[in-house]
């Protein structure tokens, strides 16, 4: 059974850029500074999710060594002692990763030609354990007695000697103010996940800290419309929450508050650190679901337009093929709605739940009683994560929420998928790798939304600007290539209706100049007949939208025309912003396209035509929310 460490392991490789080759000896003199931009940035909450999410098929049940009965008794303290140790070795061996990787492949601890290399599950277990060995405060290795720690222990003199090498070569004086330029900063304490007790602002870590934690209820938990009234009940009585009119109100107020908000159903914001959610019945049991505002958008905006256009989401067992199926296998005509790049699930199942509280007869076919006893029947969303790992996390996630119901997990390449094997599907959520950029206490965050320049922020807090370098220039080309390629292959699935595009990133590369160069391609805008939403229809009480002189392509087209301008503010309208922290979450960016389908319409788009140079492209492993 795996320890904490294995466990660590695995999470780790779940976030670990898909194209970095892992238990490949590398030149350790390589710029450790270029190379801590390769690891995953992530916030302290998503890194907390993730860990929970995947605690709760596994961590109890391996971690643990007590029986059944004594598991069932001691669940919340043993539990939660797991989560605490679990949160800390991932923190900070992901802070120290830049440094641990060139130390323990310069070690030969992983080299195929020694018996240590199969002790381990993969370079980050090695990595998490000596972790322990260099940066704990004891400089013990604190997993149980197993082969991988006998190695490393063995080898305890050789890592101390590359680290001292290390230290060398880069400069390193004084490790206690030195080492911080190496880590990655986003995870600079690895405290435990819920023993915090910071209630003075001042003491937040401003970098790595949201102002307001944003919660949801689960509606797919509901077996009734009135369950959401009762959750709410007991989450605020749980809490002893007093309700505040506006979410900056949240730091300000030194009680315990909550915030309903006011435009996506179902969410409330606490404070991050003075309400444990964690630790609440409602979160423990997947009633309560911890997801940051910004991400709960385009779920929002794709059901609402899809009831504005008229679309009917039928109970799955109308539309089923009846062909004969493979054991586990879903029927693809079932399939009304596709998470195009799902991992980790929250949006899915936010998705999930909307429509079911949207539409009656779905919602009332999922809780029927006499129904068709095969599991399969209810599915009618389809999920897409082509990374093996982190799809068994997506599905960890869909269990916990009682989505698994619903959902359909398609380990494969959204890509690769064939538009006419979903004749049903009328809504898409498209939210593809991106540069993370809107996530705050990333390295360069700061920098690239120029929060340092106060008065340029408080004279353009709608319009900031970033400086780049070419490095990051070509980077955000080829992300932006990428998400072109997934938005239009969403595009031409031939009943599709609204699809929407999000990012958590700032840049307009990834986000309105995507909008533009997909609305000025033949096939989109006149073959296939998309436009980009208005804002009525788009969250039209949300306050910041998209940058009107961030379309090129179109201006360039229309350059002089009456309406030029018209049309680039009224694309800009359709798009919807949010700024790090300013917005009450992270930076985020979506936009919804929609179009109309005559009954006569014939099955236009069917994705063969798409870009040859685009198809061979390689996704750069950016940041998934």
């Amino acid at each position: 059974m795996p320890n904490l460490y294995e466990s660590a392991a695995k999470i780790l490789e779940s976030l670990a850029k898909p194209n970095e080759p892992v238990n490949k000896k590398k030149d350790a003199k390589k710029d450790t500074k270029k190379e801590s931009q390769s690891f995953p940035s992530v916030t302290s909450t998503q890194l907390k999710s993730l860990i929970y999410t995947n605690s709760r098929s596994t961590t109890t049940n391996t971690i643990t060594s007590s029986s059944k009965k004594q598991v069932k008794n001691t669940n919340n303290q043993n539990n939660n002692n797991d989560l605490r140790q679990l949160y800390a070795i991932v923190a900070s061996t992901l802070k120290y990763a830049p440094i641990l990787r060139p130390v323990v492949r310069a070690s030969d601890l992983l080299n195929p030609k020694f018996p240590t290399f199969r002790y381990f599950v993969n370079e980050w277990h090695a990595m998490a354990m000596v972790q322990d060995l260099l940066f704990s405060k004891s400089g013990r290795i604190t997993a149980p007695k197993c082969k991988a720690k006998e190695a490393v222990l063995q080898n305890k003199t050789r890592l101390h000697g590359e680290f001292v090498k290390w230290k060398v070569r880069n400069r390193v004086r004084d490790p206690k103010t030195d080492l911080e330029k190496f880590t990655v900063p986003i995870l600079n304490d690895a405290q435990p996940v819920t023993n915090r007790h910071d209630d003075d602002d001042e003491n937040l870590d401003e970098n790595d800290e949201t102002p307001v934690r944003w919660v949801r209820l689960n509606a797919i938990k509901c077996t009734t419309p009135d369950d959401l009234v009762s959750r709410e009940q007991e989450l605020t009585n749980e809490g002893e929450l007093k309700f505040v009119s506006d979410w900056h109100d949240i730091r300000k107020n030194t009680d315990l508050v909550v915030y309903k908000d006011k435009i996506v159903a179902n969410l409330y914001g606490v404070h991050p650190k003075r309400f444990p959610i964690i630790t609440t019945k409602l979160y423990t049991s997947g009633k309560l679901i911890i997801q940051d505002r910004a991400s709960c958008l385009p779920a929002t905006i794709l059901v609402h337009n899809l009831k504005a256009l008229g679309v009917d989401l039928k109970p799955p067992s109308e539309l089923q093929s009846g062909q004969k199926l493979k054991k586990g296998e879903a029927d693809k005509s079932s399939i009304q709605l596709i998470d195009a790049c799902a991992a980790p699930g929250n949006k899915t199942t936010h998705l999930t739940g909307l429509s079911l509280t949207a539409y009656p007869r779905l919602f009332a076919a999922a809780f029927t009683k006499n129904g068709n006893k095969n599991p399969l029947q209810h599915k009618f969303v389809a999920a897409f994560e082509r990374n093996e790992f982190r799809a068994k996390t997506l599905s960890k996630m869909l269990n916990v929420a009682g989505a698994s119901k619903y959902v359909n997990v398609n380990v494969q390449d959204f890509t690769q998928s064939k538009p006419s094997d979903y004749p049903n599907v009328s809504g898409f959520v498209v939210d593809p790798s991106c540069s993370g950029s809107g996530i705050f206490g990333r390295k360069n965050a700061a920098t690239l939304a120029n929060e340092n320049n106060a008065e340029e922020n408080e004279e353009n807090s709608d319009n900031k600007k970033t400086s780049l370098t070419q490095d990051e220039e070509t980077r955000l080309l080829k992300l932006a290539g990428f998400q072109y390629k997934v938005v239009k292959h969403a595009l031409s699935f031939p009943n599709a209706r609204v699809v929407v595009y999000s990012t958590c990133s700032i840049h307009a590369h990834e986000n309105e100049h995507v909008v533009d160069r997909l609305m000025n391609d033949p096939q989109v805008a006149q073959a296939w007949g998309w436009r980009v939403q208005s804002r009525k229809h788009v969250v039209p009480d949300w306050p910041r939208r998209g940058f009107p002189e961030e379309f090129p392509v179109y201006a360039q087209k229309h350059a002089g025309e009456e309406d030029e301008l018209f049309e680039r503010e009224r694309m800009a309208e359709g798009c919807v912003r949010a700024l790090p922290k300013e917005d009450g979450g992270i930076g985020f960016f979506a936009v919804c396209f929609v179009r109309d389908l005559p009954e006569s319409e014939d099955n236009k788009g069917e994705g063969e035509d798409e870009d040859e140079v685009l198809d061979q492209e390689e996704e750069w492993g950016g940041f998934s929310d």
